[in-house]
């Protein structure tokens, strides 16, 4: 995913190569982050869930 950014926002700076990957690394930070936060949530979620379950059936 990186390097496919990487490679394309080359014209949002001008060709400047040498900020293209500092660039593309904070897009995929701004997508993966809330992604993953977003799955942390619902596993622990879910967690909690079945460790209530099981405490109930016991």
């Amino acid at each position: 995913m990186h390097s496919s950014a990487a490679l394309t926002v080359g014209p949002v700076h001008a060709g400047l190569n040498l900020y293209n990957n500092g660039f593309a690394a904070g897009i995929v930070a701004s997508v993966l982050v809330p992604v993953i936060i977003a799955i942390r949530a619902v596993t622990r979620a879910g967690d909690a869930t079945e460790a209530g379950a099981t405490a109930r059936d016991k």
